[in-house]
């Protein structure tokens, strides 16, 4: 029953552990903003409840790569950040089916040099304008191939 909780019930859920976000007037959350919370792991799939979730900010809230099953079918997404978690980047590519997003950062995260198809994966996503990978473990090398996958973005590294 947990895992069909949506709407207020499950914002009220997100606002209890000290995040807060926004609904729309159909009472679908539209914006979540966890940075710096400590998210149970048994929160963390009801994030997959959010269809229409378009801003989402996990920045330190110790988000897995295994995590990334979670948000594959949050296609409305817009702005993602997972910065200062403990991701090596091996999930990135589950990030596919975000057809609008725009900004993405994994700041301060272990994405290495190893991860760089993972990118390569998401570079269909047309949209998207800004990356950060700044404080990551990737080389020049792979930023320029980063680069190079999002002609359109600025990435910063």
């Amino acid at each position: 029953a947990a895992a069909q909780v949506r709407g207020k019930e499950l914002l009220d859920q997100f606002i209890d552990l000290g995040a807060n976000g926004r609904l729309d007037p159909e009472g679908y959350i539209t914006h979540l903003n966890c940075r710096n919370v400590t998210l149970p792991d048994e929160i963390i799939p009801r994030i997959a409840n959010c269809s229409k979730l378009q801003d989402l900010n996990l920045r330190n809230t110790g988000f897995k790569d295994r995590q990334f099953v979670h948000l594959e079918n949050l296609t409305e997404m817009v702005n993602l950040d997972l910065s200062d978690n403990p991701i090596a980047g091996m999930s990135i590519h589950k990030l596919g089916t975000m057809s609008k997003l725009a900004s993405l950062s994994f700041a301060s995260t272990s994405v290495n040099d190893a991860n760089v198809r993972q990118f390569e994966a998401i570079a269909h996503l047309k949209t998207i304008r800004k990356i950060n990978i700044s404080g990551t473990k990737l080389s020049t090398a792979s930023y320029e191939k980063i680069t190079r996958f999002f002609r359109l973005a600025d990435v910063k590294h």
